[in-house]
């Protein structure tokens, strides 16, 4: 499979898979996983992980896109900033999910909505942006003159 492929066929499959899957979840999912015995806080963080989850499909399906894009490209140093942020990002979400569970203070649900939102905003910037985080390498195209006697 080339990289053209990927990026016009089997990208826009995968995000139309992963939507798919996130209807599934906001309809199905819990009435699946829910037995009428979970609190409020856990119906909040399960609507709220099930959208996080569908955009971390969609933020793996973007890299492969890029990486399909961007194959004969090598990338800046500077493109480990935004993967840094990206953990940061992830982990602080965890750790929030449990500060609200155990405290179930409001304004922790309202920061994550935040740092989720955040996430998402570094993915439209490196994807709008990704100029500054490439080299393009160029090749020369060498054309000899012929000699006439």
């Amino acid at each position: 499979m080339t990289n053209h492929n990927i990026h016009t066929h089997c990208v826009p499959i995968g995000y139309a898979v992963i939507w798919g899957i996130g209807l599934a979840l906001s309809l199905f999912g819990l009435s699946i996983f829910d037995d009428n015995n979970h609190s409020t806080e856990f119906i909040y963080l399960f609507s709220a992980y099930c959208v996080f989850s569908i955009f971390l499909g969609e933020v793996v399906l973007s890299f492969i896109d890029t990486a399909a894009i961007h194959e004969k490209d090598r990338i800046k140093g500077t493109v480990f900033w935004i993967f840094a942020r990206f953990f940061i990002i992830i982990i602080s979400t965890l750790i929030i999910s449990f500060l609200f569970y155990k405290f179930k203070y409001s304004f922790l649900l309202l920061l994550l909505v935040g740092i989720m939102c955040w996430l998402k905003w570094e993915i439209a910037h490196l994807n709008n942006n990704m100029s500054e985080y490439v080299i393009k390498e160029e090749g020369f195209t060498i054309i000899a003159n012929t000699l006439k006697i």
